[in-house]
Protein backbone atom coordinates (compact mmCIF):
# COMPACT_ATOMS: atom_id res chain seq x y z
CA UNK A 1 0.00 0.00 0.00
CA UNK A 2 1.18 3.72 -0.63
CA UNK A 3 1.11 5.81 1.95
CA UNK A 4 -0.82 8.82 1.71
CA UNK A 5 -0.67 12.37 3.07
CA UNK A 6 -3.59 14.11 4.59
CA UNK A 7 -4.91 17.36 2.28
CA UNK A 8 -3.33 20.73 3.31
CA UNK A 9 -6.36 22.86 4.99
CA UNK A 10 -6.00 25.85 2.33
CA UNK A 11 -6.62 23.82 -0.71
CA UNK A 12 -9.48 23.31 -2.34
CA UNK A 13 -10.90 19.48 -2.32
CA UNK A 14 -13.63 17.97 -4.77
CA UNK A 15 -15.20 14.53 -4.75
CA UNK A 16 -12.71 13.12 -7.00
CA UNK A 17 -9.93 14.10 -4.91
CA UNK A 18 -11.56 12.26 -2.22
CA UNK A 19 -12.72 9.05 -4.28
CA UNK A 20 -9.02 9.00 -5.32
CA UNK A 21 -7.54 8.95 -1.56
CA UNK A 22 -9.98 6.24 -0.39
CA UNK A 23 -9.56 4.17 -3.76
CA UNK A 24 -5.73 4.46 -2.81
CA UNK A 25 -6.06 2.40 -0.04
CA UNK A 26 -7.30 -0.84 -1.75
CA UNK A 27 -9.69 -1.89 0.32
CA UNK A 28 -12.87 -1.95 1.12
CA UNK A 29 -13.39 -2.78 4.73
CA UNK A 30 -15.61 -0.07 6.09
CA UNK A 31 -13.38 0.77 9.39
CA UNK A 32 -10.47 1.21 7.12
CA UNK A 33 -12.61 3.59 5.09
CA UNK A 34 -13.67 5.17 8.00
CA UNK A 35 -10.39 5.70 9.26
CA UNK A 36 -8.99 6.89 5.75
CA UNK A 37 -12.11 9.61 5.58
CA UNK A 38 -11.27 10.54 9.45
CA UNK A 39 -7.57 11.36 8.29
CA UNK A 40 -9.14 13.20 5.45
CA UNK A 41 -11.52 15.54 7.38
CA UNK A 42 -8.11 15.74 10.47
CA UNK A 43 -6.59 18.82 9.08
CA UNK A 44 -10.29 21.05 8.72
CA UNK A 45 -10.62 21.35 12.68
CA UNK A 46 -7.94 23.89 13.59
CA UNK A 47 -8.88 26.25 10.54
CA UNK A 48 -12.53 25.94 11.54
CA UNK A 49 -11.67 26.86 15.00
CA UNK A 50 -9.72 29.66 14.06
CA UNK A 51 -11.93 30.95 11.83
CA UNK A 52 -14.63 30.60 14.71
CA UNK A 53 -12.47 32.51 17.26
CA UNK A 54 -11.78 34.92 14.46
CA UNK A 55 -15.45 35.44 13.71
CA UNK A 56 -16.32 36.23 17.71
CA UNK A 57 -13.24 38.08 18.39
CA UNK A 58 -14.12 40.22 15.15
CA UNK A 59 -17.54 40.78 16.23
CA UNK A 60 -16.64 41.84 19.94
CA UNK A 61 -14.01 44.53 18.70
CA UNK A 62 -17.00 45.95 16.34
CA UNK A 63 -19.70 45.74 18.62
CA UNK A 64 -17.22 47.72 21.10
CA UNK A 65 -16.37 50.23 18.74
CA UNK A 66 -13.12 50.15 20.08
CA UNK A 67 -10.97 48.54 17.12
CA UNK A 68 -13.53 48.72 14.35
CA UNK A 69 -10.44 49.07 12.08
CA UNK A 70 -9.02 45.44 13.21
CA UNK A 71 -12.52 43.74 13.97
CA UNK A 72 -14.05 44.23 10.04
CA UNK A 73 -10.78 42.57 8.71
CA UNK A 74 -10.89 39.82 11.49
CA UNK A 75 -14.88 38.72 10.66
CA UNK A 76 -13.95 38.65 6.91
CA UNK A 77 -10.98 36.52 7.39
CA UNK A 78 -13.20 34.50 9.40
CA UNK A 79 -15.81 33.91 7.56
CA UNK A 80 -13.59 33.15 4.62
CA UNK A 81 -11.70 29.92 6.17
CA UNK A 82 -14.97 29.26 7.81
CA UNK A 83 -16.29 29.14 3.92
CA UNK A 84 -13.58 27.22 3.01
CA UNK A 85 -13.15 24.53 5.43
CA UNK A 86 -16.95 23.71 5.15
CA UNK A 87 -16.41 23.59 1.47
CA UNK A 88 -14.22 21.17 1.77
CA UNK A 89 -15.29 19.15 4.73
CA UNK A 90 -18.98 18.52 2.43
CA UNK A 91 -16.39 17.70 -0.12
CA UNK A 92 -15.22 14.73 1.75
CA UNK A 93 -18.33 13.65 2.81
CA UNK A 94 -19.66 13.68 -0.44
CA UNK A 95 -16.89 11.64 -2.06
CA UNK A 96 -17.04 9.12 1.03
CA UNK A 97 -21.18 8.98 0.59
CA UNK A 98 -20.34 8.46 -3.49
CA UNK A 99 -17.39 5.91 -3.34
CA UNK A 100 -19.63 3.80 -0.61
CA UNK A 101 -22.44 3.74 -3.32
CA UNK A 102 -20.16 2.70 -5.66
CA UNK A 103 -19.60 -1.14 -4.27
CA UNK A 104 -22.19 -3.48 -5.53
CA UNK A 105 -23.28 -4.41 -1.69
Amino acid sequence: MTETRAPNPWVRLDKHDVIGALNAVGSRDPDILHARKATLLAPFRIPRFVGVCLLVAGGIATITHLSIIMGVPAILAGGWILYLTSTNVAAVEAGYVEYLKSFPY
